[in-house]
């Protein structure tokens, strides 16, 4: 764990060892969190660069103002980069599909659970995806969650057990099709 208000009032001083210690643990951190996003490791490694320098640049510039919530502060510049370049993404042209010729991705199916588990997370109040993603990205207990979102714990283990159940359903597989037998029209 990183001593919050150490690593900002001293990256505030200019301390190299700060600046290090503040790399060591977020760099890791945000590449799992962009390789958990994205699926693409490379993405993922120049995702936390732009994130550890715009995180030390806020530092530096002392725009933390409450050192405690550095983790959230760290994961939504993650958040935000990395969104921002999926709207580039998307805005940018893209040939013609018939000029390409399609072969098999035999990832396929793992590529279409990951975006329907980025797109339900995509909904999720942001306490509740910062809850999942200290829980599940960086390890963290009920308690420890709590205390960096400055919420209880009960309320920390209540909505992180309403957003698992509601993303499991949201993620299982539809059962319609074979659920109902198909009834004809002259019925």
């Amino acid at each position: 764990m990183i001593d919050a208000q150490h690593v900002v009032e001293q990256i505030g001083k200019g301390d190299p060892s700060a600046e290090d210690q503040f790399a060591r643990f977020f760099y890791p951190r945000v590449i799992e969190f962009g390789h958990f996003r994205t699926g693409d490791r490379d993405l993922a490694n120049d995702l936390a660069q732009d994130v550890l320098i715009a995180g030390l640049g806020a530092l530096r510039q002392g725009q933390i103002r409450e050192p405690q919530k550095l983790v959230g502060f760290i994961y939504g510049i993650a958040h935000n980069l990395l969104h921002s370049g999926f709207r580039k993404r998307s805005r940018e042209k893209t040939e013609p599909l018939e000029d390409h010729t399609f072969s098999y991705n035999e990832n396929y199916e793992e590529q279409e659970r990951q975006r329907r588990v980025l797109a339900a997370m995509e909904g999720l109040d942001p306490i509740d995806r910062a809850i999942l993603s200290l829980t599940l990205v960086d390890g963290y207990k009920p308690g420890e969650i709590a205390r960096q979102l400055k919420l209880s714990g009960e309320v920390v283990r209540q909505r992180k057990t309403r957003v698992m159940r509601r993303l499991a359903d949201q993620l299982r597989p539809s059962q319609k099709s074979s659920a109902k037998p198909h009834k004809d029209k002259a019925e």
